[in-house]
């Protein structure tokens, strides 16, 4: 079952950084659960840098990633159906996403000239 994440209204920088993300969370199959994790990890410093973090954008932020490590988990464990963690993590991506459109962008994005 395809998953596709709308990051319709999101800036470029963030697109990118989530549509990497989202990426990882559809092709991964059994036995690459670490690829997700890292994506995660990723993902999370780069929107660390680059965005202003609010208590509600910290909490999507923190479920996602959960939702990413329960997908690994799921991958990772002979004979795991990743369906439902797979559909979960979309879901999570979806609801970060959501935060991101009214996101402002760090002082240190900025700074580099790369704010929206």
């Amino acid at each position: 079952m395809p998953h596709t994440l709308d990051t319709t209204g999101l800036p470029p920088l963030l697109e990118t950084i989530m549509r990497q993300w989202a990426t990882r969370v559809g092709s991964a199959g059994l036995g690459m659960g670490e690829m997700i994790t890292a994506e995660a990890a990723a993902s999370t410093g780069s929107l660390k840098r680059r965005v202003t973090m609010t208590p509600a954008l910290e909490i999507a932020l923190a479920r996602t990633v959960a939702a990413s490590v329960n997908l690994a988990q799921a991958l990772d464990r002979k004979g795991s159906n990743a369906t439902g963690p797979r559909v979960d993590a979309f879901a999570a991506l979806a609801d970060l996403v959501e935060q991101l459109r009214v996101a402002r962008p760090s002082d240190n994005t900025r700074s580099l000239g790369l704010g929206w």
